[in-house]
């Protein structure tokens, strides 16, 4: 041990190292010019607070709310899922006609099942052209 007493840091040390006190600081921060960072908190939500004064305003920011939207800008730049391909009006449609079973037990009267099952078939036509 030197001797010498430990530095104590306190709740404002803590804040004044994530606060960024200028659009100069937080453009250095971003790696941006300070136009685009201005853009950015005018256009795209970038989290920059402000003190009023009487005459003008001053600006700060903190890096874990910065870095955060980041973060959330990174998410949701990711392309959408593709959307489900809704079904055209010319999609083809079609219809699967089953034969008629003779449930007669007479097997002359097969004839007239098969006959039924034809009928539908031409009475509901082929397939419209789509």
């Amino acid at each position: 041990m030197s001797g010498q007493p430990l530095p104590v840091s306190g709740p404002d040390d803590r804040l004044s190292s994530d606060r960024l006190d200028s659009w100069k600081e937080i453009a250095s921060y971003l790696g941006r010019d300070v136009r685009t960072v201005q853009r950015w908190e005018r256009n795209e939500g970038l989290p920059v607070n402000r003190h009023l004064h009487q005459v003008q305003h001053t600006v700060y920011a903190s890096k874990r709310k910065i870095d955060t939207w980041i973060n959330e800008r990174r998410i949701s730049s990711e392309p959408p899922a593709p959307a489900p391909v809704p079904l055209s009006v010319t999609t083809r449609r079609s219809l699967a006609v089953l034969p008629f079973e003779n449930l007669s037990g007479d097997g002359e009267q097969e004839y007239f099942s098969d006959g039924l099952t034809e009928e539908m078939v031409v009475q509901l036509g082929p397939p419209a052209a789509g």
